[in-house]
């Protein structure tokens, strides 16, 4: 071809929708320079340099090749507006409405997407678009009736694949991958069906004949992951060296098997690269790593991903001032922004949170965080109003089932669970709804369409497990051998079925599964309780008690009655279930008939199952047992409103042992927590329990030491010194008499006093130095490890060790010393005597000042009102601290 006629061509492409196709440029040279104008924009959106990049599209405003790149511009940065108003100049140009299409599906504005699209038909990108639209609405037969006209559009056939596969039409799928053998993408989707599957022999044969094809090997690597042929998997990675997604799936590979020398090697050679890099974040943050990642992110500032993964940080340390300031460079970001008001709904500041819900209308993750603050305040109608808006969207659907599941209105969570019946969360609700109704036939066929998911086949497991199918049960969970949680419930079959090695063997394979761990040691017990029905008490061997559980001895000590013990530590636990009913049950020759039908109530109002409490109630009525306040537990089962659980009430009510559970409480406690700042509350607990089992002499002495500080919170460190000063005088006389009686913390409710453990947590962690947050001194930690392993003595004594090693300089001086002194303070409220009214209103500040407004009202009632509308004089400049303190005293008086 001649040269003049090829750049006449080429110019042809660069043309204006104003001037009716005519090329745009006189001479070869201005083509030259708009193609190599449209080279440089295409790097520098490459390199994320948008601005730049625009600057660039101004001067060539008709060339529709570059307002093409504008419009990727636009729609990189939701300019959608703007974007639209370009695609007018260029109606006929494909790849320019093709980016506008494109825009309208991800606003879910469908019809106009489809219409639009309907005028480019010829077009390859926008007949796959179509196709998205069809998937999108479920239009699966129209779907399928476009696809026969496009059987050479390999994106157009791989979207038949994913309505087949949604549809779980696998021999249809099969036969289309066999006729579209060419197609690699069409392969990928076989592939995913193989894996689901689990054909892996077939999967391998496939990604034989495509040895190049990446998607394909990726693919490859997660059968081999599956598999753990780890070596494999690195023989793949290096055929791929220079491909990003292989290198990243390696490394997220090697962070699962906890190999992060590997995995950070590897993201080390990819320095620049913004999706290794955030891998590599991802490391330093899983081993607690916080300065490294910190440094890390200070290199990424404009990656978004990598500044989320900040932020993720600042909300794992409680440093939201600075998580604030971050999310205040990215408004638009949503991610973050959605961070943002999981710190707004931690600290209770809902006014803010839900004005920048406002913002996001129509982003989900949001607007679920909303339906969140609705459903903490009870305001089911707006949470009904918002579900509505996202009728089609899946995670908003389920909250609002969990209402209807809290609620008790199963009707309506069965019709909603019918539009979802693909969504694995919401069959799994109505899997809860079929085991609370004892509707086992239709909750297995449920089980049955979801094989391999997890959490509903937990859920079968103790349908299994409640009727006895033992054989089915253990059927199931050999299919999950690696599965902690149904492997949990195997222990609870060997257990039932007293077999114990077998028991044994299988809490060797999850030595660090505490739930596991806390079943072992069920074992233990049992066996120990033989050695004791053996042996008189004197016969046991010094050697024989360290061996056997304390927990168990002390059962022995206080006889059959604390059997009910471990009922009622996991009602407070909140890990309480249907087969305790049967345990109970176990023991009801054992225990008062009264007080077994009110655990019975207790248990059923814990699960939320009314209708089988009031059963209970009927029975009791039905029999003619009378029973104190049950007309008030009536009421309150009835009642349509959701109600809170109050333990303590149940407490007087059923007459149980409360005192002995505690060990089992914080048992449980232990077993559930998991990550750093849940070990520190663990730990923090033991130290609280310690201060409150200390002799009473040493109580004396240390309540000498303390003095008894007004509330620098709520006077915001204005109350002047020598208001203090006669505040210590006035209070120490009088905590001379205090010592002689019951203290405050012992007559806490248990919810209360693990409220306060979580304050002891915070105040412990915030007095690390900065520089060593999350990497806790090397003598503190191992004071830590041991301390479950002592005397009450020797707690105490390490205890003090601890405050020795804390009270050393590190870092921000004022910092530590602040929350030493709200430690200090703290434990002085807690060593004063129950009658010392001037003590509970501290503690109410310090709740209010923590975020536990909720637990202050519920636990203080009238005196949190009054202490409230102190504050907010306060805050209105109505009063001064002077003022508020001498009100305080004079309510006290």
């Amino acid at each position: 071809m001649d040269p003049a006629k090829k750049i006449e061509k080429e110019i042809g492409e660069h043309v204006s929708e104003e001037t009716s196709g005519t090329p745009i440029y006189r001479n070869a040279k201005e083509y030259r320079e708009a193609k190599e104008v449209s080279e440089k924009i295409k790097q520098l959106i490459k390199e994320k340099k948008y601005k730049e990049a625009e600057e660039f599209t101004k001067k060539f405003y008709k060339d529709r090749v570059i307002q093409s790149q504008l419009m990727t511009i636009y729609t990189i940065q939701k300019r959608y507006k703007e974007a639209e108003k370009l695609a007018k100049r260029f109606l006929t140009y494909g790849p320019i409405q093709s980016q506008l299409i494109k825009i309208y599906i991800a606003q879910k504005r469908y019809e106009e997407a489809e219409n639009l699209a309907k005028n480019f038909l010829e077009n390859r990108t926008i007949q796959s678009q179509l196709m998205t639209i069809y998937i999108n609405e479920e239009r699966y037969e129209e779907a399928k009736e476009f696809a026969k006209k496009f059987i050479k559009n390999d994106a157009v056939q791989s979207q038949l694949m994913t309505i087949y596969i949604n549809e779980e039409k696998y021999e249809e799928a099969e036969k289309l991958a066999k006729d579209s053998s060419k197609y690699k993408s069409v392969q990928s989707q076989l592939m995913a069906i193989y894996i689901k599957q689990e054909r892996y022999e077939e999967a391998e044969a496939l990604a034989k004949n495509f040895p190049m094809y990446r998607p394909i090997q990726t693919q490859l690597m997660t059968v081999y992951d599956i598999q753990e042929r780890y070596d494999d998997i690195e023989k793949i990675a290096i055929k791929f060296m220079e491909y990003e997604p292989i290198q990243w799936k390696l490394i997220a590979i090697y962070i699962k098997i906890e190999e992060y020398e590997k995995a950070e090697k590897l993201a080390s050679k990819f320095l620049k690269s913004e999706i290794m890099q955030s891998q590599l974040m991802t490391i330093y943050i899983n081993g607690k790593q916080y300065e490294k990642a910190e440094e890390l992110a200070s290199k990424f500032l404009k990656s978004e991903v990598i500044q989320s993964q900040l932020m993720t940080i600042y909300i794992k340390q409680e440093r939201y001032e600075e998580a604030e300031e971050l999310a205040s460079k990215f408004l638009k970001n949503e991610i973050i922004q959605s961070q943002l008001m999981t710190i707004y709904i931690k600290q209770e500041r809902y006014k803010e949170a839900e004005e920048l819900a406002n913002k996001f209308s129509t982003h989900e993750s949001i607007q679920s965080q909303l339906m969140t603050i609705y459903i903490k305040q009870e305001r089911y109608e707006e949470v009904e109003k918002l579900a509505n808006k996202f009728a089609t969207h899946e995670s908003i659907q389920s909250r609002l089932i969990a209402i209807y599941i809290r609620q008790e209105k199963y009707e309506e969570v069965e019709k909603l669970a019918k539009r979802f019946s693909k969504d694995k969360v919401i069959q799994s609700q109505l899997m809860t709804v079929y085991d609370i109704q004892e509707r086992y036939k239709e909750a297995e066929e449920l089980a049955n369409r979801f094989p391999r998911y997890i959490h509903i086949q937990s859920q079968l497991m103790a349908i299994y497990i409640k009727q006895e199918r033992y054989e089915e049960a253990e059927e199931l969970a050999s299919k999950f051998l690696k599965n902690e949680v149904i492997q949990s419930q195997l222990m609870t079959i060997y257990v039932i079925q007293k077999r114990y090695k077998e028991a044994e063997e299988l809490a060797k394979r999850f030595s660090t599964h505490k739930v596991i761990q806390l079943k072992l040691m069920d074992i233990k017990q049992i066996r120990d309780k033989q050695i004791l029905a053996q042996k008189d008490d004197k016969e046991i061997s010094a050697e024989e008690k360290n061996s056997i559980c304390d927990m168990y001895l002390q059962q022995i000590e206080v006889g059959e009655e604390n059997k009910l013990s471990r009922i009622r530590a996991k009602i407070w636990a909140g890990t309480i279930e249907n087969e305790d009913i049967k345990n109970l049950e176990k023991q009801k020759a054992e225990i008062d008939k009264e007080q077994y039908y009110l655990i019975q109530i207790a248990i059923y109002e814990k699960l939320r199952q009314k209708r089988n409490a009031l059963q209970v109630v009927q029975q009791i009525e039905d029999e003619g047992i009378t029973v104190k306040g049950i007309n008030e537990i009536k009421d309150r089962l009835k009642s349509k409103e959701t109600a809170f659980f109050d333990l303590d009430k149940w407490d007087q009510i059923i007459g149980w042992n409360v005192y002995k559970t505690e060990e089992y409480e914080e048992e449980l406690r232990n077993a559930n927590n998991g990550g750093q700042s849940n070990s520190m509350k663990t730990k923090a607990n033991d130290i609280v329990e310690t201060e409150a089992s200390m002799s009473n002499e040493k109580v004396k002495t240390r309540a000498k030491e303390r003095r008894y500080i007004t509330s620098e919170d709520i006077a915001r460190n204005k109350i002047n010194p020598s208001a203090r000063n006669n505040e210590r005088k006035q209070v120490s006389k009088k905590q001379k008499l205090d010592n002689k009686k019951v203290t405050i913390f012992q007559t806490m409710s248990t919810s209360l006093k693990q409220i306060i453990n979580e304050i002891n947590c915070k105040y412990y962690v915030a007095m690390q130095p900065k520089a060593t947050t999350g990497i806790l001194p090397k003598e503190y930690y191992d004071l830590l490890q041991d301390i479950m392993k002592t005397n009450a003595e020797e707690k105490t004594r390490r205890t003090k060790l601890m405050q020795e090693i804390l009270n050393e300089e590190y870092g921000d001086e004022q910092k530590r010393e602040r929350y030493v002194k709200k430690y200090d303070k703290l434990q002085s409220i807690l060593e004063c005597s129950s009658e010392n009214e001037r003590a509970k209103m501290e503690l109410i500040l310090v709740l209010i000042n923590e975020g536990y407004s909720s637990v202050a009202e519920t636990e203080f009632g009238e005196d949190y009102e009054y202490i409230e509308k102190i504050i907010e004089q306060y805050k209105q400049s109505k009063m001064t601290a002077k003022e508020v303190k001498d009100s305080i005293d004079e309510y006290c008086i």
